[in-house]
C-alpha cells in the first residue's frame, strides 16, 4: 500500500499494482524500457493482480479512495482498479505476450 514505508502496511493491495503493471508493460511494449529488466516486474505484477480475483471474477484488495494509505477489507473493490486490471493492465499484458 505504500512503496515509502511497506512494513507498516503488509497487506496487499491491487490497485497500485495495476498500474505499475500497466506502466511497465507499456514501456516495454513501446520500447521505452528494457524488456529485460521489466518484463520480469511487468509479469510478477499480473501475477499478484490475478492472485486478487475470487472464483466469481471480483477483482478484490482495491485500495479505497483516501489522501493516505489506510487499511481496508480484504474484499474491498472500485471500479478505478477493475479499470486499471482489466483495461490498462490486461490489454498491454496481452500485447506483451505476443
Amino acid at each position: 500500500m505504500s512503496l515509502l514505508d511497506p512494513a507498516s502496511y503488509p497487506s496487499k493491495e491491487s490497485s497500485g499494482t495495476a498500474f505499475y503493471c500497466y506502466a511497465f508493460a507499456w514501456g516495454v511494449n513501446h520500447g521505452l524500457l528494457d524488456r529485460g529488466k521489466f518484463a520480469p516486474a511487468a509479469l510478477k505484477a499480473w501475477t499478484a493482480l490475478t492472485s486478487c480475483i475470487q472464483p466469481d471474477g471480483k477483482l478484490t484488495r482495491v485500495q479505497i479512495v483516501a489522501g493516505s494509505p489506510n487499511a481496508f477489507p480484504e474484499d474491498s473493490t472500485m471500479p478505478y482498479g477493475v479499470g486499471a486490471f482489466l483495461l490498462l493492465s490486461g490489454s498491454e499484458i496481452y500485447r506483451f505476450k505476443r
